[in-house]
């Protein structure tokens, strides 16, 4: 059993320092700084939640990207003085707003995405067909997986 264990752990520890390796290859947004340099990173992460859904809330996003909401707070000011977003009152519950990508936001999330998806085609251009959708399927199923942890 001790072997099995130690085994599992040399494992998750691999699986740790493959991803962390693939995110430091990753070139997102890199494109775009040149393009928008008043968007940092992090305002680009918080951009791109509209890709899952329309409207995002700041008390939702802010333990997923692990910064206060305060602080996410913040980030929706700079985006919303950018005009890349706007805030409204929420219709069920007035202490909250909902964030809605303006046009101007769409467009810049349509060319993060375009961005994105471009990388990803130069990284796994050498992966056999095949290779990509085991890739798919385990990426999917790894986030899926994630995404119910997080919940718990």
């Amino acid at each position: 059993m001790g072997a099995q264990k130690s085994s599992q752990k040399k494992a998750i520890q691999d699986i740790f320092i493959s991803l962390q390796k693939i995110l430091r290859c990753l070139e997102f947004g890199k494109g775009l700084r040149e393009k928008v340099p008043s968007l940092t990173v992090t305002q680009m992460r918080v951009l791109s939640f509209f890709s899952e859904s329309a409207v995002i809330h700041i008390s939702k996003i802010s333990p997923i990207i692990g910064m206060s909401v305060q602080s996410v707070n913040n980030l929706i000011q700079r985006l919303e003085v950018a005009g890349y977003v706007k805030r409204k009152p929420n219709e069920n519950n007035k202490r909250f707003s909902d964030i809605l990508l303006t046009p101007m936001g769409k467009k810049l999330l349509v060319a993060f995405k375009n961005n994105q998806v471009e990388s990803l085609e130069r990284i796994l251009e050498k992966v056999r067909p095949e290779g990509k959708q085991e890739l798919t399927a385990l990426l999917k199923n790894a986030a899926e997986i994630l995404e119910k942890g997080r919940k718990q």
